[in-house]
């Protein structure tokens, strides 16, 4: 997905002869790792990226995430004094916004903040159902949960907090916004 920042620094060229799925496995790797700020999606990777949010791949590796993360939490022996806490973002963590991007060329179309605002206040993200039922095997195991977003801001916070509720999530500690 596309970074939430109106200031895109264009990705490093296609080599010569570079396969269109290398290119944009590679533009896909350093996006999520953070190597690439504030970008905009390739076009000619739009194709790639449909195919891999609305495929089998997107669902098993957020599962395979989600294992290992869960794994990491059973690792702990998890006190009941409520200091062992587990931090989750909102967005593309517990709440989809792949509707949204795929509205708006999964990421290749400039980021339009104001338009990304109205998708919020719908509240109709839907859960990230790994990332749900890792959230409630933390719950269970009494982690405390936090939640916190940097794309949404506190006028946002009820209609958060209600998506949130609507798609399964409860009992976080606090919701820290802009």
């Amino acid at each position: 997905m596309s970074s939430l920042n109106s200031q895109c620094i264009e990705p490093p060229p296609r080599l010569p002869g570079q396969k269109i799925e290398e290119y944009c496995e590679s533009f896909q790797i350093n996006a999520e790792a953070g190597n690439i700020r504030e970008w905009t999606l390739p076009i000619e990777c739009v194709g790639f990226v449909r195919r891999y949010t609305t495929g089998p791949r997107y669902l098993q590796d957020l599962s395979f995430m989600a294992d290992q993360a869960l794994k990491h939490a059973q690792s702990i022996k998890v006190r009941d004094d409520g200091r062992d806490s587990w931090v989750f973002d909102v967005d593309e963590t517990l709440l989809s916004n792949v509707a949204y991007f795929a509205k708006h060329n999964y990421g290749a179309s400039k980021f339009n903040q104001t338009d990304f605002s109205i998708w919020i206040e719908k509240g109709k993200a839907t859960a990230i159902v790994p990332i749900r039922t890792l959230y409630h095997k933390l719950i269970k195991a009494k982690w405390t949960v936090y939640l916190m977003s940097q794309q949404r801001n506190e006028s946002q916070r009820a209609i958060t907090e209600k998506n949130l509720r609507d798609v399964g999530y409860s009992r976080w500690k606090k919701l820290f916004l802009r």
